[in-house]
């Protein structure tokens, strides 16, 4: 009588072997997340910076357009960025445009807070700047 043994081919990772590796990923993901977390706010304030930027240069492209000595005065952001041929949207940041001749101000405050606001005045060519109680 002739008996055949077969190799028996083992394919896959065992549930043990899973497991380890679930939870060495786990461990690393814990240690590097805290590093993630100011970087997220770093560019949270760049938008901010370029909104307000980008609502300073559409307002200088205004005035140079309308041969205007005044700034024109449009409120919110999603008004501004029609009127001056911008869009603009953020759901970040809340942003406000005030002009009274010719001193313009564009703000854009941290929706939900308001303890970190970027502002700027052409009046008197300030660049954005941070206002607030979390400027840093």
């Amino acid at each position: 009588m002739i008996i055949l043994k077969f190799k028996i081919k083992r394919k896959g990772f065992t549930l043990i072997e899973l497991v380890i590796v679930l939870v060495i990923v786990g461990v690393l993901a814990t240690i590097a997340a805290p590093s993630f977390f100011p970087l997220i706010e770093k560019g949270k304030n760049k938008e901010a910076i370029a909104l307000v930027n980008s609502l300073r240069a559409g307002e200088q492209m205004y005035r140079l357009k309308s041969n205007s000595n005044s700034f024109i005065n449009c409120g919110d952001l999603v008004t501004c960025g029609n009127l001056l041929g911008l869009a603009l949207t953020s759901s970040e940041w809340t942003c406000a445009v005030n002009s009274a001749g010719v001193v313009f101000t564009a703000s854009c405050t941290r929706a939900g807070s308001a303890v970190r606001v970027w502002s700027a005045n052409c009046g008197n060519s300030t660049y954005p700047a941070c206002v607030g109680t979390y400027c840093n």
